[in-house]
């Protein structure tokens, strides 16, 4: 089955702060050191929002958990939200760019950074 890899930029004020891959079909973003992506602000839920991939492998969800503050995508408040490349995720003073690759290439992407020693993730 075809599987999608799940990339996140995460910057702060236009400034990069951490890059992700994961291959894992649930991602926990908040506040809470325990999250898969952990945004370290009062203004950011303990669980903030999870992204989901879909039981074809390929479709991805974001799903607000109730936050106070809520989760905007593309500038839109959203409850839950179908992500597509290259959608940006706010929440607080963070926005988590998102870009989402077949298998095939997010191994190619992982053996350039290993070769390179430096990543190579699109910037937004």
């Amino acid at each position: 089955m075809k599987r999608t890899c799940i990339f996140v930029q995460v910057t702060q004020h236009g400034s990069m702060v951490t890059a992700y891959a994961f291959d894992q079909d649930r991602i926990r973003v908040g506040r809470d050191p325990q999250s898969d992506v952990v945004l370290p602000s009062p203004d950011v839920s303990r669980l903030h929002c999870r992204l989901e991939r879909q039981e074809n492998g390929v479709e991805v969800h974001l799903v607000d958990s109730g936050s106070s503050n809520g989760t905007r995508v593309n500038g839109a408040r959203v409850d839950r939200r179908h992500l597509e490349s290259g959608d940006a995720i706010q929440i607080a003073d963070y926005q988590l760019w998102i870009q989402l690759l077949d298998s095939h290439k997010a191994s190619l992407i992982a053996q350039a950074e290993d070769n390179c020693n430096a990543p190579t993730l699109p910037r937004p």
